[in-house]
């Protein structure tokens, strides 16, 4: 009977030793928290819980070569991580539940579990491999840095409190929808697939599109200082607000089918140097009278462009019997006819100028020199 409870004994013992320690089997990352004098008891596989309990702050483990961060679960007060510039492929933080402020940006990080971390502030993970990324439970994310990935598709529903969302070079495809983040003071997503950006955002420092695959968009709810859309499909877009002024920096060029930017002032707009389109995209006041969404240069071929007399016409749909060409403001200047889906005018009697060529319901657009 003796010797059961000495054996009894010794493995309770063996067990409560085993329990009051945590493994870390990847060398560099408990080499890391020696070195920091976290981990008392030396290079052993393991910490003490005792050690990791006492971090409740910031930890800083970033530029170590680290593969596995295995372990990081017995630091159950850490408020702060910084494992950036890692070899990180998956981490694991769902039972660091006291976590505010994450930093794991420049790993080859393709999984990443944030279940349970309903008080986490800032997620900096750029430059890894994601693919997904679940942050639904984030109700307290302010900032989310996730560029840099290849992430497909991004939902930031439940995320009313972002404040900094820059999710460029990636792989979004379709919409993304910001329309729930009235506070998000900067925006960026540039360099993806995206065919349109919802949103009701009321005012923002920085409004970057750029690189993407938009058609369509209606700012006219924005104020904004910074607006990059520049190297889209833009062919229709709407700045009209009553606030044109206070923008720093406007950038649309690389937007071939865009032909007219409504703003508050077309003066304003082409004289501001800060304001950058394509040569052949006019501003005005109203663009919505001009029909622009129906421009489609690959139906009407117009050449040479810009013309200085001779204009040859060339159809790619059935023939129309007549066309027109309209002004800028909506005038009618004349009327032609067409034979065999091509024709030749001689418009030497124009004044220099931006003209709309109208045949059916697709219109083109020209200048004359």
């Amino acid at each position: 009977m003796k010797n059961r409870v000495l054996a009894l004994t010794f493995i309770l013992s063996i067990f409560s030793s085993y329990s009051q320690s945590t493994l870390i089997p990847n060398v560099n990352f408990e080499q890391a928290l020696i070195n920091l004098n976290i981990d008392s008891d030396g290079l052993n596989g393991s910490i003490l819980n005792s050690d990791a309990l006492q971090v409740n702050g910031h930890l800083n483990v970033s530029s170590k070569n680290i593969t596995d961060l295995t372990g990081i679960e017995a630091f159950k007060n850490l408020e702060s991580l910084d494992c950036s510039d890692n070899i990180l492929t998956t981490l694991d933080l769902s039972m660091n539940d006291s976590l505010l402020l994450i930093n794991a940006h420049s790993n080859k990080l393709t999984s990443i579990n944030l279940s349970g971390l309903d008080q986490l502030m800032s997620l900096i993970i750029y430059n890894n491999q994601l693919s997904t990324i679940d942050i639904s439970n984030l109700s307290s994310l302010g900032v989310l840095s996730c560029f840099q990935n290849k992430l497909s598709s991004l939902d930031v529903s439940n995320n009313a409190l972002l404040n900094h969302l820059s999710c460029g070079e990636n792989q979004l495809t379709d919409t993304l929808d910001i329309s729930n983040l009235f506070d998000v003071n900067f925006f960026s997503c540039w360099k993806n697939q995206l065919t349109h950006v919802k949103t009701n955002i009321q005012y923002i420092s920085t409004f970057n599109c750029r690189n993407n695959r938009i058609k369509k968009l209606d700012l006219s709810l924005l104020l904004a200082d910074y607006i990059y859309l520049d190297s889209n499909e833009l062919v229709s877009l709407n700045l009209v607000n009553g606030n044109n002024t206070s923008i720093l920096a406007f950038h649309a060029e690389g937007n071939p089918n865009l032909f007219c930017i409504s703003v508050d002032d077309s003066g304003f707009s082409s004289s501001n140097v800060n304001w950058f389109k394509d040569s052949l995209t006019i501003y005005s006041n109203n663009c919505g009278a001009l029909g622009t969404d129906e421009l489609d240069h690959s139906k009407i071929k117009i050449s040479p462009n810009p013309v200085q007399a001779l204009l040859n016409i060339e159809l790619q749909f059935p023939t129309f019997e007549s066309g027109e060409i309209f002004s800028m403001n909506g005038k009618l200047i004349q009327k032609f006819e067409m034979t065999n889906s091509t024709t030749t005018l001689n418009l030497q009697h124009l004044d220099p100028g931006m003209y709309l060529v109208k045949i059916g319901n697709t219109k083109a657009r020209f200048v004359k020199n």
